[in-house]
């Protein structure tokens, strides 16, 4: 479990977790019902680097890679970490850039000293450019 933060920092939005989480249960599921080996499941439903680190956890945590109930364990515990992110709601005027949601995300880090995903909302018509709401305390 202490790899998991690195194996999510390219994952700063809420959409972009569910995503991931979506990808871990589909190969999760598969596991149970495929003859497929696990890296041709997540060649499937992950990019080669997520695939690639999935891999690396899995070595750190000593799984052996072909034992089905294993995996699962550990897609399970990754599933719930990823399910228990704390999520800043940011309301902005635009849609921000990549770019920007890392300085965002990375400005969370920092301050929160945790990792924080960002569920982004557009609402042109608020003034003066954001609202950030973060565990029940909204700010404008």
């Amino acid at each position: 479990m202490n790899s998991y933060p690195t194996l999510v920092q390219g994952i700063y939005t809420k959409r972009q977790c569910y995503i991931l989480i979506t990808n871990l249960e589909a190969i999760k599921e598969e596991l149970y019902k495929s003859s497929l080996v696990l890296t041709q499941l997540m060649s499937d439903h992950l990019s080669l680097e997520l695939s690639e680190e999935i891999l690396n956890l899995l070595k750190v945590e000593n799984t052996d890679i072909t034992d089905r109930q294993s995996l699962v364990t550990v897609f399970e515990s990754l599933i719930s970490y990823l399910k228990n992110l704390p999520i800043v709601a940011l309301t902005l005027t635009y849609s921000p850039t990549l770019k920007q949601l890392l300085q965002i995300s990375e400005w969370f880090v920092t301050e929160v000293k945790a990792k924080i995903l960002i569920e982004v909302r557009v609402d042109p018509s608020i003034i003066a450019g954001a609202t950030i709401q973060y565990k029940g305390i909204y700010k404008n």
